[in-house]
């Protein structure tokens, strides 16, 4: 799943189209949702994401991240934020503000 998902960013680095990397995103993100691995689901629907929005598909763009907000909230209420051990990605954003 990761794999599928790694693969998928890296063609879309290596030919700077989105079209090569949507096959792999896609099994990964029907591997995750098989397994039931929601932090992997939450990365790959960001990814899938980011890839409609730059094929200026905003409809499926936003039903990524319409799907990605609940894995999201349910993920961070029960994790720390892992390199600044904040209880959320929130928390984070408002630290280093007076």
């Amino acid at each position: 799943m990761r794999a599928a998902s790694s693969l998928g960013w890296r063609f879309f680095q290596l030919h700077g189209s989105t079209e090569a990397a949507f096959p792999s995103e896609e099994k990964a993100k029907e591997l995750a949702m098989g397994l039931d691995e929601k932090a992997a689901l939450a990365e790959i629907l960001l990814n899938l994401q980011a890839f409609f929005a730059l094929n200026n598909d905003m409809r499926k763009a936003s039903e990524q991240s319409r799907a990605v907000v609940p894995l999201l909230a349910a993920y961070s209420l029960k994790r720390p934020c892992p390199k600044r051990g904040f209880r959320s990605i929130s928390d984070g954003m408002t630290a280093g503000r007076a």
